[in-house]
């Protein structure tokens, strides 16, 4: 095995997993001004950064089998004017959503789509539309009282059971559980619905005047992956490089691959926590036995182009997708009119839908898109062109927060080695822009470790750590300083 070199008196931060937390991080990075700007090298196993984002050509047009968009949150805003993309906001007659519960699609208030309790006047929406019942409107407005009383840290079904009633966790969080976030309600912690610290949620939601567009969902001019290839351009990613172990050297760590060994100053570790486990087992123990109890669950996306029954487009549909009661077992947890919600797709009548239940996964291909097919012209009301149905399968790709998740991360955190640091799925975010956010707050610890480092060495640090990949012995370190 060869070892990797660097420059001389330049720290090197190796990168390890190219998805859009480890891209940020990296990117984040090489930004800083030459000074004090480190090498950074990024190390992907499989043969394409983006992680989950992926954006294909079809002879059916652009397809996104990952994300189809993103919050625009400050930060990402920041980075997509920066590289140069341009973003397109969802058709504006996409932006409800809806609730599939009895064979129907009923209006969902926008609130819930994010995982907030929407105000009273659209709870009273839900009654007129068969979601919920009077008694049950009722026991929601009780929420107030009930959120002062301090309760430990629970699943979110039984949270919300708590705060809203039984009927209302069941039909107003339990789908965005499974349907955004996807698993079952009861297996999540309710910290994965951030919830106002001693405020009730109905007041929040009262209170709150952030318009919709606010931070809103957006999806880039040309694909998703346009974003990961301007975050990767200027990087030094080297795919198909499977990471086996890392190992401790002194202050140093030495990352060993498939065919090399690369020496580093520090380690981002941006990959799932299974993966992050097994890298970690033998340099950081604590950290791998808290990682390896995460579990992560697995999906399938079926897109295919459709018109309604009664031969009007599908365009008609007042809302962007929908999300499914579980209550009713459903194959489909979520689904979206992706062709009219993205007009830039160029396929208007593109319905794209998500596929959740473990029992079923294990289906072969023409069997689950046969089924999934078959739900959707049920509940929607339409005809598929089933030569135009595509499918494609994400194996063990999200994070499970349960309630003991949290714990373990903090842990895992607590017990990371000095210069080593975690990023995405390793620390169990989900979504494009929470992940974004994750890998900047890597790359700033990084930055500020840096210049703790600097400070305490005089700037020599990196010299006398040139001194040891050169083969200098102990006394010309010493000399060296």
């Amino acid at each position: 095995m060869s070892q990797g070199t660097r420059s001389p008196n330049t720290r090197r931060v190796v990168v390890v997993g190219a998805g859009i937390a480890g891209l940020a991080a990296a990117h984040t990075l090489r930004s800083v001004p030459d000074e004090g700007m480190p090498e950074v090298v990024v190390l992907e196993a499989s043969s394409r950064s983006g992680g989950l984002i992926r954006t294909e050509n079809t002879t059916q047009g652009m397809v996104e089998w990952g994300p189809e968009g993103l919050f625009a949150t400050p930060p990402m805003r920041a980075t997509l004017g920066d590289l140069g993309l341009d973003v397109i906001t969802p058709n504006t007659s996409s932006s409800g959503s809806m609730l599939a519960l009895g064979g129907r699609l009923r209006p969902l208030p926008l609130q819930l789509v994010r995982g907030s309790v929407p105000p009273p006047s659209a709870v009273v929406d839900l009654v007129r539309h068969g979601v919920l019942r009077p008694r049950d409107v009722l026991r929601i407005l009780a929420e107030p009282a009930l959120s002062l009383r301090r309760r430990p840290p629970d699943t979110l079904a039984s949270t919300y059971s708590h705060l809203l009633g039984r009927r209302a966790m069941e039909r107003l969080m339990a789908p965005f559980a499974e349907g955004v976030l996807g698993a079952p309600a009861d297996r999540l912690a309710d910290s994965v619905v951030p919830r106002p610290a001693g405020r009730s949620l109905l007041m929040a939601s009262l209170r709150s005047r952030t318009s919709t567009a606010s931070g809103g969902m957006v999806t880039v001019v040309g694909g998703m992956s346009r974003l990961v290839d301007a975050l990767a351009e200027a990087l030094d990613v080297r795919l198909n490089t499977r990471v086996i172990t890392i190992h401790q050297a002194g202050d140093r760590y030495e990352v060993v691959t498939d065919d090399r060994v690369i020496d580093a100053d520090v380690v981002i570790m941006a990959t799932p926590p299974p993966t992050t486990a097994r890298i970690l087992e033998e340099v950081a123990p604590r950290v791998s036995a808290a990682l390896a109890t995460v579990t992560m669950t697995s999906s399938a996306v079926l897109q295919v182009n459709a018109v309604r029954s009664d031969g009007s487009s599908i365009e008609s549909f007042p809302s962007g997708g929908w999300l499914a009661a579980p209550e009713e077992n459903p194959l489909i947890a979520a689904g979206s009119f992706v062709g009219h919600k993205w007009p830039h797709l160029g396929c208007p009548g593109r319905v794209r839908v998500i596929i959740r239940r473990p029992d079923l996964l294990s289906d072969e291909d023409e069997l689950l898109i046969a089924r999934a097919l078959d739900e959707t012209e049920q509940l929607l009301n339409v005809c598929t062109r089933r030569d135009t149905a595509q499918l494609h399968r994400s194996q063990s790709s999200l994070p499970m927060r349960a309630p003991a998740t949290a714990a373990q991360i903090q842990l895992a955190k607590a017990a990371l080695p000095p210069s080593m640091h975690l990023a995405g799925t390793a620390e169990t975010v989900v979504g494009v822009s929470a992940a974004f956010a994750s890998g900047l707050r890597a790359a700033t610890a990084v930055q500020q470790e840096a210049t703790r480092t600097a400070g305490r060495s005089g700037g020599l640090l990196s010299a006398e750590r040139s001194g040891n990949e050169s083969g200098a012995n102990s006394q010309q370190q010493k000399q060296c300083q």
